[in-house]
């Protein structure tokens, strides 16, 4: 017989909770042309839709071809965005699920522009700021 703790299940349900509260807007990867052009505008605030955001927070990111934008943490972020081909829902590095507290503190986090020359347009809603970092790496570390 398998136990699993209370908290392993509350970290279950955050994960669980984000998977069903993130709203698809539209996502493209098709591959494009070596060299093509990412840039993007992220956003992101404490709010459970993406109508209703506070204290929202904006930075450019450019990926391609130079690497820059207003996001403090640049590089990070589009190796990121690299690896998971411009999608925000493929970020996620962890094998375990990370633990996150079990609070419903929700933030609303936005990509849209170009990546590698297609557009991009994403967003979703996370149980909390735990759980937004965990599964968006540097993306949306601003």
């Amino acid at each position: 017989m398998i136990i699993i703790s209370y908290t392993a299940r509350v970290v279950g349900v955050s994960i669980a909770t984000v998977v069903v509260l993130m709203s698809p807007l539209t996502v493209a990867t098709a591959p494009a042309a070596a060299g093509a052009s990412s840039s993007m505008e992220l956003t992101l605030g404490r709010g459970a839709s993406l109508s209703l955001v506070f204290g929202k927070r904006t930075v450019t990111l450019t990926c391609g071809p130079e690497i820059g934008g207003t996001h403090p943490h640049a590089q990070a972020a589009c190796r990121s965005l690299t690896s998971s081909r411009g999608s925000i829902r493929s970020l996620a590095e962890f094998a375990e699920p990370p633990l996150c507290p079990q609070d419903f503190v929700p933030y609303v986090a936005t990509i849209s522009g170009t990546w590698q020359g297609e557009p991009i347009a994403d967003g979703g809603v996370f149980s909390n700021e735990c759980v937004l970092r965990a599964t968006t790496v540097a993306v949306f570390d601003f």
